[in-house]
C-alpha cells in the first residue's frame, strides 16, 4: 500500500514536471500572476553581437560571438504604466518630479510617471523609470511569484530584438518600413531629426504596446516606443564582453545601458545593435524597461 502510495505520487511529479517543460517551450506565452507582465519563451540559441563601422559606432565593436545556451522568457510587451503601477500600489513605492523632458531649453526636470508631459493610456509603457527604479520592479515580482525576474543583459537584449535577423532591424534595412514596426519620431513631428518616409500614427508620445507588428520571436515594440534599461554597467566597446549572454557588471556602473529607441529619436537609434547609456538615477519621458524571466527546470 506504501508502495503504491508512493509510486502514485512519483507519477504524479512526473507528469507536473513533463507539463511544465511543455508549456514553457519556446514560443509558449504565460504570466505568473494577474497583474504580471505577459512573458513569451525565446529559444536558446547563439549570435553575433555588435556592427560594423560602417553601420554604427565604434562601441558597437567589435562583433562578437555570444551563446544564449538556455531558453529564457521575455516580456512580450515593454513594461505597462497599468503593471508599474500595481507594483506602487503594492508596495508604496515613491517616485518625485524629477523626471526629464525635452524643452526649447534642453532637458528639464517636471514631471513624473504618472504625467509624462503627454497622454496615456494604462497600456503604454511606464516611463519617467529609473535603473533603481525598474530594479525595484523586479525585486517585487520576483518575491510575488517565487520566480527570478530581472532586468536583460545587454547581449540578451540584442539576441532577442534581432530574433534570427543580422541587419540593420530585426525585418531588413528600410527605413521607410519602419513605422509598421516601431514608434520612432516620425514624419508627423515637428523635430528637425524626424524620419520623413513614413507616419506611425503616434506623434510625439508613447503608443500602447503591441501596436506595432512583433519580431519572429513574438516580441513588441525592440523598436522605439521607449528606451530600454539594462543590467550592465556601461562599458565604451566591446573589448572583453562576456560570451555567454551574461551581464557586463563591471566598468562605468554609474551608468547603465539602455536599448531599442524610442518615440524621440530617428532612425539610427532605432536599429537593433544601437547601444546608448544612460546615468542610472536619471529618469526620463522616453525611458522605461522590459523584464526577462529564467526557467529553471
Amino acid at each position: 500500500m506504501a508502495y503504491s502510495k508512493y509510486l502514485s505520487v512519483a507519477l504524479l511529479s512526473m507528469m507536473i514536471s513533463a507539463a511544465a517543460s511543455e508549456f514553457l517551450l519556446p514560443g509558449s506565452t504565460f504570466q505568473d500572476c494577474e497583474v504580471c507582465p505577459e512573458m513569451i519563451v525565446i529559444p536558446a540559441g547563439s549570435i553575433g553581437i555588435g556592427a560594423p563601422f560602417a553601420e554604427g559606432g565604434d562601441d558597437e565593436w567589435p562583433i562578437h560571438d555570444v551563446v544564449i545556451s538556455q531558453p529564457l522568457a521575455v516580456g512580450k510587451y515593454e513594461v505597462t504604466k497599468f503593471e508599474f503601477a500595481m507594483f506602487v500600489a503594492a508596495t508604496e513605492y515613491s517616485i518625485d518630479f524629477s523626471c526629464r523632458r525635452l524643452a526649447k531649453i534642453g532637458w528639464e526636470e517636471g514631471v513624473s510617471w504618472r504625467y509624462p508631459g503627454f497622454r496615456q493610456t494604462e497600456r503604454d509603457p511606464v516611463v519617467c523609470v529609473n535603473w533603481k527604479d525598474a530594479k525595484a520592479y523586479v525585486a517585487w515580482l520576483s518575491q510575488k511569484t517565487g520566480e527570478t525576474y530581472r532586468l536583460p543583459s545587454e547581449a540578451e537584449w540584442e539576441y532577442a530584438a534581432r530574433a534570427g535577423g543580422a541587419d540593420r532591424y530585426f525585418f531588413g534595412n528600410s527605413v521607410s518600413m519602419l513605422c509598421k514596426y516601431g514608434n520612432g519620431v516620425d514624419a508627423s513631428s515637428d523635430f528637425k531629426w524626424r524620419n520623413k518616409k513614413c507616419k506611425d500614427g503616434f506623434g510625439a508620445s508613447t503608443a500602447p504596446v503591441g501596436s506595432f507588428l512583433p519580431n519572429n520571436f513574438g516580441l513588441y515594440d525592440t523598436i522605439g516606443n521607449v528606451w530600454e534599461w539594462l543590467e550592465d554597467c556601461w562599458n565604451d566597446n566591446y573589448f572583453g564582453a562576456p560570451a555567454d549572454g551574461t551581464s557586463w557588471n563591471t566598468g562605468d556602473c554609474s551608468n547603465r545601458g539602455t536599448r531599442g529607441g524610442s518615440w524621440l529619436n530617428d532612425p539610427r537609434f532605432l536599429r537593433s545593435a544601437h547601444r546608448n547609456r544612460l546615468y542610472s538615477a536619471y529618469r526620463k519621458y522616453n525611458t522605461g524597461f522590459r523584464v526577462v524571466r529564467d526557467i529553471t527546470d
